[in-house]
């Protein structure tokens, strides 16, 4: 083998991913004829062939595998120094950090981290969804830093994650609920359930048991706003951040049943590459909420 062919490789790397070469074409924008001969030429390269075909679609070989890994770590790599290099800005340009969250995360967390960023005279892209689409994002490259109520089991290097937030959790509901829950009487408590906050169960259900009170879980919602909305018109009760519903309980919309024992966190998260955003640095050495 002379030579690689870094196209016929990028090819065959889509065409893998896709699991067809009707899908890849689609991607690469070239007839699917026409990426079965680049894969044809990069097979006899290599010797030996790339896929087994398995009904509709195609599966890699053992080969298939070995090649797949190596480029996937090259166009990884590729990727990684296009963002870097945009990260970077230019002349007249500002340097730019994309950040992605929660919807848990409480909002005025992320407009404090927002206005530090400003602060450094960044360009902030700023994304929201659920931490396992945040996290293939990251790994794609299309995050800098990630902020989670959960610290990354998969981070054992304590220098690229931070914990900027803790506070103890409350039960909040409207005032009947607070009636409800405070009497002796055995009784059913609606509760809904945010699936973005990780919380022991154990602990809450021996909150529950002290009180005499079943919980009764009729909703699970990722939506924060949702949640508040829900448990402002009656529904049942939440469990949240003091911070997040301080407004609501100044304004008497909400009021605070309890303080539970169990805490909150929220960390910040960087993704691993070859050469760090120099913004996503400085957010871990300096930023935090008090």
């Amino acid at each position: 083998m002379n030579h690689l062919n870094y196209h016929q490789l990028y090819y065959f790397y889509k065409i893998a991913d896709a699991g067809s070469l009707a899908q890849a074409s689609k991607l690469v924008l070239i007839s699917a004829p026409a990426l079965s001969m680049q894969l044809k030429e990069l097979e006899d390269q290599v010797g030996t062939p790339l896929f087994s075909r398995s009904g509709k679609g195609l599966e890699l070989t053992e080969t298939g595998h070995l090649v797949y890994d190596y480029a996937k770590d090259i166009f990884k790599l590729g990727q990684e120094l296009k963002d870097t290099l945009s990260d970077q800005g230019g002349p007249g340009r500002r340097s730019k950090i994309e950040i992605g969250f929660e919807d848990s995360i409480p909002k005025s967390m992320i407009e404090k981290l927002v206005e530090f960023m400003f602060d450094k005279g960044a360009k902030v892209i700023v994304r929201e969804a659920s931490i396992e689409q945040l996290r293939q994002m990251q790994e794609s490259f299309e995050l800098d830093l990630i902020l989670t109520h959960s610290r990354p089991n998969n981070h054992y290097d304590d220098t690229q994650i931070k914990r900027i937030f803790r506070e103890q959790l409350i039960l909040v509901g409207t005032s009947p609920w607070k009636k409800i829950i405070e009497s002796k009487k055995m009784a059913d408590v609606h509760l809904i359930l945010n699936l973005s906050r990780t919380m022991s169960s154990l602990l809450i259900d021996k909150f529950w048991k002290s009180m005499n009170k079943k919980p009764v879980v009729i909703a699970e919602i990722e939506d924060h706003q949702m949640e508040v909305d829900l448990a402002r018109k009656g529904h049942g009760v939440i469990i949240s951040q003091p911070s997040t519903v301080e407004r609501y309980i100044k304004e008497k919309k909400l009021v605070k049943i309890y303080d539970l024992p169990v805490t909150d966190e929220v960390w910040l998260v960087l993704g691993r590459r070859k050469k760090v955003n120099q913004l996503a640095l400085q957010a871990l050495e300096n930023f935090t909420i008090k």
